[in-house]
């Protein structure tokens, strides 16, 4: 059914093949037990390639190496594991089949996609971001709250944030932003900087009125959240110290943006189409019309710029 292989710091058993001895060589992840016969599909790794997750065919996912911390294995024990251990999913009703993980290298937080279109996460949770209505850790999953803004709504892509602590934000089929967790910064868009443990909605009251979100990217060790819109610009909102929000802002002024503004068109994106937006330690980068464009950390500048 294949083969995992892994190499590199093995202290944590991150590994998975039964020791705690670190190899430059690759060597196989123990597929005898728990993953015995299974198909693996996709995998994943959190906290510094420390906690490492495979997901099988069946819509089952399995973990190994650190779980001491948050309880990253997901499997009710607080200790770490150098064999794949099963996820402990019998506290989610109905059973789910996973189809999407996320994880993240700066994340101490797992959060997966069912089938049916339902968010489960487990891990670090002291800034609200697991979603369940409560700050505070979990080792085994738990449901993401959708009794509130998120009833009757269909979530149709997902997007993490991993910065100073976390951050998760849904895109729903209408076209509509929801988020939840850390937000110190204005990260959740809402109007506010107060952390919540369950979804609040993305302001579309006042730059987003009248439209709908196409795209909705966050990044790792950012704090900010980029949108494109139905009317092919761009919106972001959260930490705008370095100048990731895109419109000619950045230090202190600019540091809090818990409202969604509009980010600079005016200049070398003026008339492009953007394609793709994606983000990564406080720097936001657009690709339109084929060309690539950046602004903020490492680019020197609060907006947009050819690349």
């Amino acid at each position: 059914m294949g083969t995992l292989y892994a190499w590199g710091d093995n202290r944590g058993g991150q590994l998975g093949n039964g020791s705690l001895t670190s190899t430059h060589i690759p060597t196989p992840v123990d597929m005898t037990g728990v993953l015995a016969g299974k198909e693996v599909v996709d995998i994943a790794v959190i906290g510094m390639n420390e906690t490492y997750m495979a997901v099988t065919r069946d819509g089952l996912m399995y973990t190994w190496g650190y779980g001491t911390t948050h309880g990253q294995l997901g499997n009710g024990i607080l200790g770490n594991s150098s064999v794949p251990v099963a996820v402990d999913t019998s506290g989610i009703s109905p059973s789910p089949k996973v189809v999407e993980v996320f994880g993240g290298t700066q994340s101490m937080t797992w959060l997966a996609r069912t089938d049916d279109g339902r968010l489960i996460n487990w891990g670090y949770g002291l800034q609200g971001q697991l979603g369940h209505g409560r700050f505070g850790n979990e080792s085994k999953p738990v449901a993401v709250n959708t009794s509130g803004v998120l009833a009757g709504k269909q979530i149709t892509s997902v997007a993490t944030s991993v910065g100073s602590n976390g951050a998760v934000f849904a895109l729903t089929s209408d076209g509509q932003a929801f988020s939840w967790g850390y937000n110190s910064y204005g990260l959740l868009g809402n109007g506010s900087t107060t952390d919540s443990s369950i979804p609040v909605a993305v302001n579309m009251s006042g730059v987003l009125a009248g439209k709908t979100i196409t795209k909705l990217v966050a990044g790792s060790t950012s704090n900010h959240a980029i949108a494109l819109a139905s009317d092919g610009k761009l919106y972001a909102w959260g930490e705008g110290y370095y100048g990731q929000m895109g419109n000619g802002t950045s230090g202190n002024p600019g540091i809090r943006n818990p409202l969604p503004a509009a980010v600079d068109m005016t200049g070398v994106l003026a008339g492009k189409t953007i394609e793709d937006v994606q983000i990564a330690w406080n720097t936001t980068l657009v690709i339109a019309d084929g060309q690539a464009y950046s602004w903020g950390t490492y680019t020197g500048t609060p907006g947009p710029r050819v690349t």
